[in-house]
């Protein structure tokens, strides 16, 4: 992700951090840098502000490296979204929620949520299989969505997790691969990456390489 002018970025505060980062970058000539920055808000969300966009069937790819050092961190990629700005208390979407759950062993644990008043209220619809990426450790993420109401019953979602930043080596998570058939969001107006810092977080994340494609269901 080296053009962050492809993005509108949501804050809960202007005091954010969301900035692109030359002096880190996971691959290329910078990655989004996000953190919580001091006494700023807690959220924010990133949609593409030109097309492709708005994808209600789609794969996404991203990389993600962090500082995190707080077990209430989050950061993940949001789909379905019911209207852009997710940093509020309304809005619902999809999402992959990459939670930092023990911040000594630096263990994530990724689940699949979803976002029912914004990115502060949720509930979670399944919990994949943790895992220990250090600060510096970069994690490739893919995410499929496909919604197919006729033949599926509704969303069914997929993620695959590796260490490549190829994605060479992706591996699927089968408790992350479930159909959703309840209340099930059928419209979007856009995706794209998320933050949730906990309210005392100094650490910061960075994203890279994000791509997302249309799938055509028929």
């Amino acid at each position: 992700m080296s053009d962050l002018s492809a993005f509108t970025i949501y804050k809960a505060n202007a005091g954010m951090l969301a900035v692109l980062d030359i002096t880190q970058p996971i691959l290329g000539t910078g990655s989004l840098k996000i953190n919580r920055n001091g006494t700023a808000g807690r959220f924010a969300n990133m949609v593409r502000a030109t097309a492709p966009n708005s994808f209600t069937s789609g794969r996404a790819r991203f990389l993600l490296d962090s500082t995190a050092d707080s077990a209430a961190d989050a950061i993940g990629f949001v789909f379905q979204q019911s209207q852009t700005d997710l940093t509020g208390v309304v809005g619902a979407a999809y999402g992959l929620y990459v939670q930092m759950t023990n911040s000594v062993t630096d263990t994530w644990t990724p689940l699949l949520y979803k976002f029912t008043a914004g990115l502060g209220t949720g509930t979670t619809l399944a919990t994949g299989t943790s895992y220990v990426a250090a600060p510096g450790t970069e994690t490739a993420y893919e995410v499929e969505w496909i919604l197919d109401v006729a033949n599926l019953g509704g969303l069914q979602v997929k993620v695959k997790r590796g260490t490549a930043s190829a994605y060479t080596n992706l591996v699927a998570d089968a408790a992350l691969n479930i159909i959703i058939t309840s209340s099930v969001l059928t419209v979007s107006v856009g995706e794209g990456p998320f933050y949730v810092g906990d309210p005392n977080s100094t650490g910061f994340y960075l994203y890279d390489h994000f791509e997302v494609v249309p799938l055509i269901v028929g």
